[in-house]
């Protein structure tokens, strides 16, 4: 893109398990052509599902710009086919000064433009940019959205914090059961957390709270200061939003699905520490089969926030499944997690890889062709 500088507009700124059944869940099992888990398909899976559309969502968020191309089936099922993820870092910094960063800014311009690349090699016949808190929250979001603009020829959808709980919603919904009972999808993200609760599938509730792992770190002063002395304070501050934003919901769900970036990393780091190798954690596809029906206990969500604060920054580098990017602010996202847990009533929570690109992903092919 350092070529193209030039080019851009005046002004701009330089259980600890897979949950194979229902049998005390709650849960039916994911789709395996809705999620991509399980086995691999037979060597004649074309002659059965050969895909008829294809779809990608670039989702600009607070701590990364994702990919994901999806396709349709000719039974209508979606199956991912391609995943990408580009930390920018885009909220850094924004709680203190209220403006996305300009270098997070060029970084995630960067990042949607080989993405739409990437796209169009996977054949997508449509595309969708998406942006979530740090873009709706920022005073130079207006920037930032005419400098994709200028640069990729495409118009960014900054989506609410309701639409993009309904969306999480949609996107568990089609690989689990949630039509049982009470459910809750929580998407925890770098600027926000969104939380839908549902009844028997009907969506009764959708809170988005602003506060995500990378606003959370940096609020109680940055990874080690929030990983210790503010740690205690991080909880208790998260309490205080849950108890104000829930204060009128159902207080309890029987099945809780989590998903966002820490949850796919406490997925992929729980997975390997029992069955080392099991997956790559560079294959994005991969690791969204892998982990996308996932138990993990409350307790299990505890022990390893424990375990990562005890390490130094160097430590948790190391860890299996722990990107570099994530390891500054994992445990924030795990305590958001554990309260939203403790305050749900929920003894495990299941994991999902797909986030609100896959409602979108969703959405898109059920109206394609």
């Amino acid at each position: 893109m350092a070529s193209q500088k030039d080019k851009r507009a005046p002004g701009r700124a330089s259980g600890n398990g897979r949950v194979e059944n229902a049998k005390g869940n709650g849960i039916a099992p994911p789709s395996l052509a809705a999620t991509g888990a399980g086995p691999k398909p037979p060597a004649n899976e074309d002659a059965v599902t050969r895909p008829v559309e294809r779809a990608a969502v670039i989702d600009i968020g607070s701590n990364s710009v994702r990919l994901a191309v999806g396709s349709r089936g000719k039974g209508g099922e979606v199956r991912l086919i391609a995943e990408t993820r580009s930390p920018t870092r885009l909220a850094q910094g924004l709680d203190l000064s209220g403006r996305l960063d300009p270098t997070a800014m060029e970084a995630s311009v960067d990042a949607v433009l080989r993405m739409l690349a990437e796209a169009k090699a996977h054949g997508a016949t449509g595309v969708r940019v998406v942006a979530t808190c740090a873009v709706r929250e920022a005073e130079n979001a207006s920037r930032f959205v005419a400098m994709i603009k200028a640069e990729t020829g495409r118009d960014v959808e900054v989506i609410s914090g309701d639409e993009e709980g309904r969306l999480a919603y949609v996107g568990a919904a089609r690989q689990f059961d949630l039509s049982k009972a009470w459910s809750a999808v929580i998407d925890i993200g770098g600027g926000s957390t969104e939380l839908a609760i549902a009844h028997k599938g009907k969506v009764e509730t959708i809170a988005s709270i602003p506060v995500g792992a990378v606003r959370l770190t940096e609020r109680f002063g940055g990874p080690e200061r929030a990983l210790q002395d503010h740690f205690n304070d991080m909880k208790q501050f998260i309490d205080g939003l849950l108890n104000k934003h829930l204060k009128h919901a159902h207080s309890a769900a029987d099945v809780l699905v989590v998903t966002g970036g820490s949850a796919t990393a406490l997925g992929v780091m729980d997975l390997l520490s029992r069955h080392p190798g099991k997956v790559d954690p560079e294959d994005k596809v991969a690791v969204s089969r892998a982990v996308s029906g996932y138990a993990i206990e409350r307790a299990t969500v505890k022990d390893w926030s424990k375990r990562l604060r005890e390490m130094s920054a160097k430590e948790r580098l190391a860890v299996p499944g722990l990107s570099r990017d994530r390891s500054a602010v994992i445990v924030a996202g795990l305590v958001i997690l554990h309260r939203a847990m403790k305050r749900l009533r929920c003894r495990k929570a299941i994991v999902s890889a797909g986030s609100i690109r896959d409602g979108v992903l969703h959405e898109m092919l059920s109206t394609m062709g």
